[in-house]
């Protein structure tokens, strides 16, 4: 079903400069230069009720806003630039996420270079924009591996798609800060991930949390990194199926267990949602259920419930998330106290 030119502003196309003054470079073959331009938002009102008290406080906060670039050079070779703006001060007001060269020669034939993310967890490769509940990095369980920002680290990797079997494999910076690093023996890294598409195959390297029924998937994914003699291991499944009437259900899940300097860990959440079928105005609700549970290795265990009532305008594109959250392992992003957290999100992009 062919690739996906990895940066998600794929699905949305601001311009193309075709060809500009190709005439006169020295090739023999014509080259073209296509550029795509995206933005998304991720912006929220919350009320904080944290449990070591000093009541209640309420807040606005731009959670992410985001500038994606990504172009071809030619039909093979490509590259992506994308960007993150958030409010949130313990994460950094700005920053680049990913920058890398992709060279693109078929389904099973994919080398990319420069900074993105590495192969991991599904919900390490949906992130915050594509997964379907709201509060993302919020049960300690998401995105455990060691990365530089936003989940991504500098290298370089191979993917390819096989029928049902997609697998990647890179080596990458093994990041020694303050983000759970694996051993500080070694300056790299090694990643893979390999992903067995049961039904309908997922196209690309990034992943979604959820089709909204475009979709009938059971996907089941095993990944891992390793340094030196450390390492972090996850499993992870997704099932989602159109039933009757026309509504969508959907089944998460993910396991992980980690040996690394910054501490010894394993945890796991689930995750349950059904898309009712009928249109309520332009969108339609949908009902989500999420557990998890973290657990540090000689600490205490941290659980997390988060309850969602999402309207569903354009799938990913446009939707409002009304969430509850009760942590035991921090707020949103992981920078709240553990407490009780509820508002309402809203989602754009283009």
């Amino acid at each position: 079903m062919g690739y996906e030119l990895v940066s998600r502003s794929a699905r949305t196309v601001a311009g193309s400069l075709l060809g500009l003054g190709l005439l006169s470079a020295p090739i023999a073959a014509t080259m073209a230069a296509e550029v795509s331009v995206g933005a998304g938002l991720r912006t929220s009102f919350m009320v904080a009720d944290p449990d070591s008290g000093g009541g209640k406080t309420s807040s606005f906060a731009v959670d992410d806003a985001r500038v994606y670039l990504s172009g071809k050079v030619t039909d093979e070779v490509g590259f992506m630039f994308n960007t993150n703006f958030t409010s949130n001060n313990a994460v950094g007001a700005f920053q680049v996420m990913d920058a890398a060269a992709t060279f693109n020669f078929s389904d099973t034939s994919h080398i990319w270079a420069g900074r993105f993310l590495a192969p991991s967890s599904r919900s390490n490769l949906y992130g915050a924009f594509y997964q379907n509940s709201w509060a993302f990095l919020s049960d300690g369980v998401q995105d455990p591996y060691p990365q530089h920002t936003f989940g991504r680290d500098e290298g370089v990797m191979y993917w390819g798609q096989f029928g049902i079997t997609k697998f990647a494999a890179g080596i990458f910076n093994n990041f020694t800060g303050a983000n759970a690093p694996l051993t500080d023996g070694g300056d790299l890294k090694g990643a893979a991930r390999l992903q067995l598409d049961l039904w309908d195959p997922e196209g690309g390297y990034y992943l979604n949390g959820g089709y909204y029924g475009g979709k009938d998937l059971l996907a089941f994914g095993l990944a891992g990194q390793f340094a030196g003699g450390d390492s972090i291991m996850s499993l992870d499944a997704l099932l989602e199926k159109k039933v009757g009437g026309g509504g969508v259900v959907t089944f998460e899940a993910e396991y992980y267990t980690a040996d690394r300097i910054a501490g010894d860990s394993d945890g796991y959440y689930g995750l349950v949602a059904y898309l009712f079928p009928q249109m309520v105005g332009p969108g339609k609700f949908q009902l989500l259920g999420k557990y998890g549970t973290y657990s540090p290795k000689g600490g205490t265990d941290g659980d997390t419930l988060e309850l969602n009532v999402n309207y569903i305008i354009k799938d990913q594109n446009l939707r409002l998330q009304l969430f509850y959250l009760d942590t035991e392992t921090g707020g949103p992003l992981l920078t709240g106290a553990p407490g009780k957290y509820y508002g309402l999100g809203l989602q754009v992009q283009m």
